[in-house]
């Protein structure tokens, strides 16, 4: 069965046909093609009688309304029953709608929506529109005078939804609300100035929502009283006064409401005067302003002083002219913007007064100007100590550790014909709100001079009254002998004394042939420093690493990067006031003739600390790069340091090459260190390379195969290894590979007893995954040895197979001879014993196996004993550490630590600790029968 389409004629087509009133055809007709004509039927004549007729709304008709010009009726899809009635050329309809809306332009009223802080924003969308329900009938005369007609369960008053009035930001909310269309429709008390003629909403009371900053500072039962929106929009007025005043807040500052009024005349703000008291932050100090609102929602706000200045002051720091004001919100933060004059008061000086506009201050005191710093449109001239300074730049800016300052840049004029320029820091005085002193810093201060062909000079020097103290570099170029000569320099007093610090190096482009070696100089470097010592922090070392820095790889490198470039006072910097302290240096710079020092270059820096003494060699050296990147990134860097007040001598040596600057071809690094300690004999070791594997000499080849070593030497034991071998993964959308192979061993040699403790570890992995479902194979197999006391061979062989669905097959076989748990024996403190005459330096060793009286060795005889001088003395060596018990020999300082591990000192398990001392030591002789005697006193005294 089948729905035959329903059929039916516009409205447009029959409205000629019928004998409706003109007045209604010319409201109905520019939406007559949106209505369908359904049926209709005259009782009486042409001289009156009445018309039925039933039409029905296609989707929806918006009708203008008569007398107001602006609004609309809306009218939803549905039926509706029309009845005329006509009398002596006049007539009255009565329409029955289901659906109708009164609908207001968004040039009066803007629909809007409250965003996350509570915040009413106007609702973008122009098909939007404030517009009130209205489920009546409707009465309209031949005077196109509109009445509702509601149900008998509907009773006035009515509401529309919160809105924005215009572009304003002013928002209101109405639940009592009046719809007049007719003049049979009484005006309430309050609208009878409106007179009979007035048609539109009136509206009893309206609560009102301002702009976002401001609606804290008036209280939340501030309304409109009998408003109204008619032709033209919105219309109406609220005043009140406060006193003692209303307490509120104007974007986040404490703000003293005393007076507010706001009056809209169709839409227009006319009137708007709020007057009241805001406490201005970084002052502290209140300020009397007048707030307005724009029509397009901005705030606007004027001083309200007599001529409308004000003067502020932050004693100590500044004072302000105050000519305007703004107020603004960023991002949450409460911004006050200020214009005036502004003068500085710090230091003592004769400051001059700067114009200044829209210097802002935020909610916490923080002072901030567009771009850091204001270029001044005239030049000011301040007396600085005796100096001409000519100031072209404002700056305001807050440090980190709390500091506000204030900032001035321009030209310092030292003497007649040589100017000098400030940097951008320039005179600055740093304050605190914690009660800190002021600080007046110069930064910058530069010279620059130039004699055309012969030379050019460029320095720079900086003060900070924090640390006291300057510090800044020079450049000397001197075109005539194509050499330039460049220089930092660090000086200050603290408690009374001076300091200073200054590093001089010249280079030139061609070097100077060092005989026929084919090598030449080609630059040379002093260093000259007076009451400073190196700041070598508690704990830290000379050289360290690069995940822990010491003292010469802590930023800047080197041993005279941070002079002139950190003040001395700043905890980063390489050194630091000592008095008495001095230190002197020198340096060279040397490099291939032929090439400019492209195949080598490097250079040596050796300096000397008193009264220490401690010596420093840095060295840098280059393979086939430039000598101009000796400063940035060296292929090798070496420092070595004689410390004789903390008892060490460490060097260093780091190795970086890459064939370019990605390491495409060959990338390799390591490092080398020894150290020694000048008071424990034990306590030194060697590294190339260290087991940490950040630490290890690492090569990469052609950007895929790895591998790293190291060796590790000290008085105890030796250890070393490697590993080679090659580790990727790889993602390609839903598939990912991963491919594992490589060679891992290491070895430890223990010297007290010899022994051996190795490891082997041979792994492959291929890992394949998609879309969630992983395959993969896994072959280890691993060798652990520990020889021969105690002796403990371990093989694993360990294979894995990975499907998918979690199924996983693993297969493991071990192979172990030992462990032999016994304890190692003790090695012997005896090295050797020999006689020695020490004018002559002439030696007689006495072997273990010939002349030593041992276990298991022959008695030896006089007859075999070699003839020595009557005052030679004997000399006995030790290859272990022995206690000096029995204070025979010249050794005075103890031995540290008194017990030695026996087996592996890098265990806490260690079998054994022994302890080696000399508790005596006696004088025998042979008398002439070959029978061992004890020596007498005058035999000792015959030996000496």
């Amino acid at each position: 069965m089948t729905t035959s389409p329903q059929l039916y004629m516009t409205l447009s087509e029959v409205l000629h046909q019928e004998n409706f009133p003109s007045a209604v055809l010319n409201v109905i007709s520019p939406v007559a093609d949106h209505i369908a004509y359904l049926d209709s039927y005259l009782l009486g004549d042409e001289t009156g009688g009445m018309i039925f007729a039933q039409i029905q709304v296609i989707d929806e008709a918006v009708l203008n309304v008569p007398l107001v010009d602006g609004l609309a009726l809306v009218v939803g899809g549905g039926p509706i029953e029309i009845q005329i009635i006509r009398q002596d050329g006049l007539f009255e309809a009565y329409l029955q709608v289901d659906e109708v809306r009164l609908r207001f332009p968004r040039s009066w009223l803007q629909p809007v929506t409250q965003d996350s802080q509570g915040n009413y924003v106007v609702d973008p969308d122009p098909g939007h529109f404030v517009e009130i329900d209205m489920p009546f009938g409707l009465r309209v005369t031949d005077q196109l005078e509109f009445e509702l007609l509601l149900p008998a369960t509907q009773a006035q008053p009515l509401s529309f939804p919160t809105a924005m009035i215009g572009n304003t930001g002013v928002v209101i909310a109405a639940n009592d609300i009046l719809l007049r269309f007719s003049s049979s429709v009484a005006l309430p008390p309050g609208g009878e100035a409106l007179g009979d003629d007035w048609r539109g909403v009136f509206i009893q009371s309206a609560a009102i929502y301002l702009p976002k900053g401001l609606g804290p500072a008036v209280p939340a039962d501030l309304t409109f009283q009998n408003c109204y929106l008619g032709t033209g929009g919105f219309s109406g007025q609220v005043a009140a006064d406060w006193s003692p005043v209303f307490s509120g807040t104007f974007f986040g500052a404490t703000f003293g409401l005393e007076h507010f009024a706001l009056s809209f005349i169709q839409n227009t703000i006319v009137v708007c005067d709020i007057r009241g008291i805001v406490q201005l932050p970084f002052f502290n100090a209140p300020v009397e302003v007048e707030i307005g609102i724009n029509l397009d929602g901005t705030i606007a706000a004027k001083l309200t002083a007599p001529g409308g200045l004000y003067t502020l002051s932050k004693p100590g720091v500044l004072n302000m002219q105050l000519q305007s004001i703004s107020f603004a919100e960023d991002h949450g933060n409460f911004i006050t913007k200020l214009s005036g004059q502004l003068t500085p008061q710090f230091a003592g000086l004769n400051w001059p007064s700067f114009a200044v506009k829209e210097l802002s201050i935020d909610s916490q005191g923080h002072l901030h100007l567009d771009g850091g710093w204001l270029n001044l449109p005239s030049q000011y001239h301040l007396n600085f100590y005796g100096f001409a300074f000519e100031i072209d730049k404002l700056g305001f800016g807050n440090n980190s550790d709390g500091g506000r300052w204030i900032g001035l840049s321009g030209g310092l004029k030292l003497v007649d014909g040589m100017p000098a320029g400030v940097s951008v820091d320039g005179l600055r005085l740093t304050w605190y709100e914690d009660g800190r002193a002021p600080q007046v810093s110069l930064k910058g201060v530069g010279v620059e001079l130039t004699v055309p062909d012969v030379l050019h000079f460029k320095g720079a020097v900086s003060y900070d009254s924090s640390s006291q103290e300057f510090h800044g570099s020079i450049t000397l170029n001197l075109m005539a002998l194509h050499m330039e000569i460049d220089g930092a320099a660090v000086f200050g007093t603290r408690q009374g004394h001076t300091y200073l610090a200054l590093y001089l190096s010249a280079d030139w482009p061609a070097g100077i042939p060092l005989f026929a070696t084919g090598v030449g100089l080609y630059g040379i470097a002093g260093l000259l420093v007076l009451n400073m010592t190196p700041n070598k922090l508690l704990g830290e070392e000379w050289y360290g690493s690069a995940t822990t820095p010491g003292w010469y790889l802590r930023a800047p490198v080197g041993i005279v990067q941070s002079i002139g470039s950190i003040q001395i006072g700043d905890p980063k910097a390489k050194w630091v006031d000592a008095v008495g302290d001095t230190a002197f240096g020198a340096g060279v710079t040397l490099g291939t003739l032929g090439d400019n020092g492209r195949s080598f270059s490097g250079r040596v820096l050796l300096a000397i600390v008193f009264p220490g003494p401690i010596l420093m060699i840095e060295g840098k050296a280059n393979l086939l790069q430039d000598r101009a990147t000796l400063d940035k990134d060296p292929t090798f860097r070496a420092l070595a340091v004689l410390d004789v007040p903390g008892g060490t001598f460490d060097m260093h040596l780091d190795a970086l090459y890459r064939n370019d600057n990605a390491g495409r071809l060959i990338d390799v690094r390591g490092g080398a260190e020894a150290f020694f300690s000048l008071h424990d004999a034990s306590a030194w070791h060697l590294y190339l390379g260290e087991q940490d594997h950040d630490k290890r000499i690492r090569a990469k080849i052609f950007q895929l195969f790895e591998a790293d070593a190291y060796l590790m030497l000290n008085s105890q034991q030796l250890a070393m290894g490697a590993w080679i071998g090659y580790n990727n993964h790889w993602n390609f959308g839903p598939l990912s590979v991963t491919l594992q192979a490589w060679l891992d061993s290491n070895v430890l040699v223990s010297w007290h007893p010899v022994h051996f403790q190795g490891n082997l570890w041979l792994h492959g992995s291929v890992q394949a995954g998609a879309f969630g479902f992983n395959v993969g194979l896994t072959l280890d197999a691993r060798l652990d040895a520990d020889v021969f006391d105690p002796f403990h061979i371990k093989g694993e062989l360990d294979a894995a197979i990975n499907l998918p669905f979690n199924i996983n097959f693993n297969v493991s076989v071990t192979l172990e001879w030992g462990p032999t748990p016994t304890v190692p024996a003790l090695p012997a403190p005896l090295q050797d014993v020999a006689i020695e005459h020490f004018k002559t330096t002439t030696s007689w060793p006495l072997p273990r196996d010939k002349f030593l009286i041992a276990q298991g060795n022959p008695e030896p005889q006089p007859a075999t004993f070699p003839l020595v001088p009557l005052d030679s003395r004997p000399h006995i060596t030790f290859s272990r550490p022995v206690h000096d018990d029995a204070l025979i020999g010249v050794n005075a300082q103890p031995l540290l630590p008194e017990f030695e591990n026996i087996g592996d000192p890098t265990r806490n398990d260690t079998p054994l600790m022994v302890r080696y001392g000399i508790s005596s030591l006696v004088l025998e002789k042979y008398n002439d029968n070959g029978t061992i005697i004890p020596a007498t006193s005058s035999d000792t005294q015959l030996y000496g």
